[in-house]
């Protein structure tokens, strides 16, 4: 049991490595919840408390991922076995934050998003859900278990959610959400019963990131999130 365990941290900490470029900070996490790290992405530094991460981060990085308890964005402090049911799995969002390293068009989410739907072959509209626009593949295509909810904003799709279907009676459906703040790219990831709260899962994401702007807004917001009734909730 302790080899298989072994295995599959090492497993973790090189997909953190190789994909996301996430380094491990003196090869552990912290739960202590004052606990910060600095993290280099672009010309930014960013100070995020080691608590959203299931594996310590530092240091140079061009994407980071991290990991909330619900959509109000309580952390997971760096408990690999906070998951204890289908309940709670429901509510969990993994978060990846990406910079882009050079200049993007200001349009470049909505040509992102219209090629996105080309290649889902998502073009019949289905109907307004959410606050969004959904749309599937025609009856004559090929279906492929991919629909889209489109957010549009002036004539130009600003954000969307593609969610799978249901394949087999164990499968739980997923969901990945896209939107761009300037130069810096989220993708959130969550159960697909939780598309009903995609602006207060947008909402969120945005504040969190704001929030790493300094370690004193950084453990403000933890705060905020960790003790509600004490510290009251930041936008």
């Amino acid at each position: 049991m302790n080899v298989k365990i072994t295995t599959l941290k090492i497993i973790a900490i090189v997909f953190s490595f190789f994909v996301i470029g996430c380094v491990p900070d003196d090869g552990a996490s912290s739960n202590n919840s004052e606990d910060v790290s600095e993290v280099i992405m672009g010309d930014n530094v960013l100070y995020i408390p080691f608590v959203y991460f299931e594996i310590g981060a530092a240091g140079q990085n061009d994407s980071v991922l991290l990991k909330l308890k619900n959509v109000d964005f309580e952390p997971t402090n760096n408990d690999w076995n906070y998951v204890k049911s289908s309940a709670e799995r429901e509510q969990d969002i993994s978060i990846l934050i990406s910079r882009y390293l050079k200049a993007v068009p200001d349009n470049q989410m909505d040509i992102y998003t219209r090629k996105v739907i080309q290649t889902l072959s998502a073009t019949e509209f289905v109907g307004k859900e959410f606050g969004l626009i959904h749309q599937a593949q025609p009856k004559d295509k090929v279906q492929d278990n991919n629909d889209i909810w489109l957010e549009e904003l002036n004539g130009e799709y600003v954000s969307f959610v593609r969610c799978d279907d249901q394949i087999g009676k164990k499968y739980i459906p997923q969901c990945s959400q896209y939107f761009r703040v300037e130069n810096t790219v989220f993708h959130n990831s969550f159960d697909k019963r939780l598309l009903p709260q995609w602006k207060k899962i947008k909402s969120n994401s945005r504040a969190l990131f704001n929030s790493f702007q300094s370690k004193e807004t950084a453990l403000n917001f933890l705060h905020s999130k960790t003790n509600p009734d004490e510290q009251g909730d930041q936008p």
